[in-house]
């Protein structure tokens, strides 16, 4: 590539960063929110049907299979209570990011290719390798260090450090001293001072410190024809009734929110009793990919719609089944803020459950007949 080309390029990156929204939030953890920010740069958002799905994933018995699990209090955010820092060491997690992963590699659309990986030491110079280039990049970062840029834009936004919390670095502006960055798990596309940047990337609280670019292929087809191919390759996965992933069966969607909803108060006793007061936290990150995968299929549904319109008859309902996860979360919150014990919730939580089922049986229903049409 030219030097000329090299500054068009940029040109035209820089352009497209005010075309992103920032608040569409696409994937079931920040990492491929990331990847989704980079793909809707790319013209190519339709690749995230590879990792998007209406899925849930129900097993009561790895639920609750924890590798070597610390005591609550561990996982707790000394800055705020509310908040579990990191993962927390659940067997059927693992299993959730190894069926999205293993979906995307196997089309072999975009793979993330990590390009420095090492101590927490200034890497603005490996980072300015690529950005000189138009390259946007996915980085490791404690946004405790950037709270006053984030609350700008989020008033709401909880102060607290993070051990495994990622963004898109889009520019770097030495003469001026900024940063330019994109968030789409907390939703924000915003300017920060470099030296606070630099900050967030070296914190002690990181796990890893990592700078990832995001390798894109080609599909030779225009992206109406891609939307419609990978939607059906979509929904047929997303239909089935059970799956088993390294080697072990989770049954999915309607069957197993029945089968939660009939478990629901054993899982509430359980959780008690291995979390204790902590329960409420412990059983919010237990759904979160769930939480996060609904209202990413509901934004990408937007997006695609406009190819298949007949989703739009079901985006009210898309939207209703957002609300309604959210609200479990919502529950986990009010129960631990006003120090009640969460087994006097088990009824506010099942009439949650069962509202979702109503509404997630209508969707099913009209997926099922699009996937037929396609």
């Amino acid at each position: 590539m030219t030097d000329m080309e090299l500054w068009e390029r940029m040109i035209k990156m820089k352009t497209e960063f005010a075309s992103i929204d920032p608040n569409l939030k696409i994937g079931s953890d920040c990492g491929l929110m990331n990847v989704s920010g980079i793909l809707e740069l790319n013209n190519c958002l339709s690749y995230a049907l590879t990792y998007t799905d209406f899925d849930f994933l129900y097993s009561f018995e790895h639920y609750f299979n924890y590798k070597n699990p610390k005591r609550p209090k561990k996982y707790i955010s000394k800055d705020n209570d509310l908040v579990i820092v990191g993962g927390i060491d659940l067997v059927f997690h693992d299993d959730y990011k190894f069926y999205n992963e293993e979906i995307y590699k196997a089309y072999g659309l975009f793979y993330p290719e990590a390009v420095y990986r090492g101590n927490k030491r200034n890497t603005v110079n490996v980072e300015m390798k690529y950005l000189a280039k138009g390259i946007p990049l996915i980085v490791s970062c404690d946004h405790y260090y950037l709270h006053q840029s984030y609350v700008k834009e989020k008033p709401t936004m909880m102060h607290y450090h993070t051990s495994s919390h990622s963004l898109v670095v889009l520019d770097i502006d030495q003469n001026k001293q900024t940063c330019t960055v994109l968030d789409k798990f907390f939703g924000v596309l915003m300017e920060v001072p470099l030296e606070r940047y630099l900050n967030a990337k070296m914190s002690e609280t990181l796990n890893k410190n990592y700078i990832v670019l995001l390798n894109i292929k080609e599909m030779d087809l225009p992206e109406s024809e891609r939307i419609r191919r990978l939607l059906k390759d979509n929904l047929n996965q997303t239909l089935l009734d059970q799956i088993t992933i390294n080697g072990r069966t989770y049954i999915k969607n309607l069957k197993g929110l029945k089968n939660l909803i009939d478990e629901w108060p054993q899982f509430v006793k359980k959780m008690a009793e291995l979390k204790g007061k902590y329960a409420p936290q412990f059983t919010t990150r237990v759904f979160r990919p769930f939480i996060l995968q609904k209202l990413s299929f509901k934004n990408l549904m937007v997006y695609v719609s406009e190819e298949v319109t007949e989703l739009k008859a079901v985006s009210e309902q898309f939207a209703e089944a957002v609300e309604l996860w959210n609200r479990i979360d919502l529950l986990c919150d009010k129960c631990y803020i006003k120090n009640h014990n969460i087994l006097d919730y088990i009824e506010r939580f099942a009439n949650v459950w069962r509202d979702i089922y109503e509404v997630e049986s209508q969707i099913f229903e009209t997926l099922s007949q699009i996937e037929q049409s396609l």
